[in-house]
């Protein structure tokens, strides 16, 4: 993920802004004609889009079509022709983003955790029965309350736990009442939301024999702080490493490349620019333990160093999901290029290929992102759009509420490591 710093922007807009204000139109087409020249402008993913002018004129065709016979249509209607549209691109990095979400990844990009009020915990639905927790985040009010992945949570508050539950409860603020079952056994657990102002860190766990680093996202310093972790498995000398990459979101392409060069030596991408002359090239250096920008006129700088940078040479194993998303497909896609790892899990969410957000506010107060970078390899063929896994193993909540990690055990498997 990365911001573009473009010029012409702020002129482009201004001249649309004073076309439409010498003409009548309606929220919804105010709302297209903004969305479009967004998407026009900078779009560079994995579909061939039209130039602005000529895609506004055939999202202005959707919207009237969508808003005939309502007067002063609104911004419903214009959000419903966007989101089809962008839909057709096929590329789930190309989005409306609500203003909490951006809100989320700028409060990751300073260093922090989500904008809202949180228990610290991932979990999702095993239907009929409760919700199954994912991840208790070390330090916060869950994982206090020393509950933990597998974990199944029957009620909330004495209600049936739902996500839309545990929104609600999270959201006001108050403490709540868990009933949660471990091993058959059923607790109770006290917790009360609050904002995370520290970062989601990578952390590691010796499971078996082995070594598993867990990593939630890469924003910020991430591939030093696994550099790290990677030096407690040389040390300890484990029959092999972990890292889990379920359900892990974004960050920074390069923090993604420095993790992997706790494994590998060599190894790069090329961010695809739509505007001309603009490409550039990551690449590791230091035998792994720095990242260094090169771009088109040649000029170098280093982007990510670890602080003590370990080549790791023994087995690696890689869990994905479906929710394993963009900069953290990427980590786990250089490891398996390289033949360096055995990937895990489930074929992951699809952002692989692209990369790069344009964050613009839209006048319905929706943010609009946009890929502008294409991911190429070194040798200048295109990433692919998601990740397969060299071993499937589906995600299996009722084994996991049993207390079965049914691709954990795979993993463990593959090291030789139980």
């Amino acid at each position: 993920m990365k911001k573009p710093l473009l010029v012409a922007l702020a002129i482009a807009a201004s001249s649309l802004s004073m076309a439409q204000a010498q003409t009548k139109s309606s929220p919804a087409e105010d709302l297209v004609k903004q969305a479009s020249f967004y998407i026009g402008f900078y779009y560079n993913g994995v579909a061939k889009v039209p130039y602005w002018r000529e895609l506004q004129k055939t999202m202005l065709a959707d919207v009237q079509k969508a808003c005939a016979g309502i007067t002063n249509c609104g911004y419903d209607k214009g959000r419903e022709v966007i989101v089809n549209y962008m839909k057709s691109l096929n590329d789930p990095f190309t989005r409306l983003v609500s203003a909490e979400d951006e809100e989320t990844s700028s409060r990751f990009l300073d260093g922090k955790g989500p904008s809202n009020l949180t228990i610290g915990i991932q979990t999702r639905p095993l239907p009929g029965q409760g919700l199954v927790v994912l991840e208790a985040f070390p330090g916060e009010p869950a994982f206090n309350a020393d509950l933990s992945r597998g974990n199944l949570i029957k009620t909330i508050n004495g209600a049936p736990a739902t996500l839309a539950s545990l929104d609600a409860a999270e959201r006001s603020g108050k403490a709540m009442t868990l009933e949660y079952v471990v091993a058959g056994a059923s607790k109770t657990a006290s917790v009360t939301p609050v904002l995370v102002n520290d970062p989601r860190a990578p952390y590691r766990s010796n499971v078996g024999k082995a070594l598993m680093i867990r990593i939630p996202h890469l924003f910020g310093e991430i591939g030093s702080r696994v550099h790290a972790n990677v030096a407690r498995a040389v040390r300890d000398n484990a029959a092999g490493v972990i890292i889990d990459l379920r359900d892990a979101y974004s960050g920074f392409d390069s923090e993604a490349l420095l993790a992997a060069g706790a494994f590998i030596k060599d190894g790069g991408f090329i961010y695809d620019q739509r505007f001309v002359g603009q490409d550039s090239t990551y690449s590791l250096i230091s035998n792994g333990g720095g990242v260094r920008e090169t771009n088109e006129a040649g000029q170098s700088r280093t982007v990510g160093q670890a602080n003590a940078a370990v080549q790791y040479t023994g087995k690696v194993v890689v869990l994905v999901n479906k929710e394993t998303e963009n900069s953290s497909e990427m980590l786990a896609y250089f490891l398996q290029r390289a033949k360096r790892a055995q990937v895990v899990g489930e074929v992951t969410f699809g952002e692989l290929g692209v990369s790069g957000s344009t964050l613009e506010q839209l006048i319905n107060n929706d943010f609009i992102q946009v890929s502008y970078l294409r991911m190429l390899n070194l040798d200048k063929t295109p990433f692919p759009m998601n990740l397969t896994p060299d071993v499937l193993v589906p995600e299996d909540l009722a084994a996991l509420a049993a207390g079965r990690d049914v691709q954990l055990e795979k993993a463990l498997e593959i090291l030789g490591a139980k």
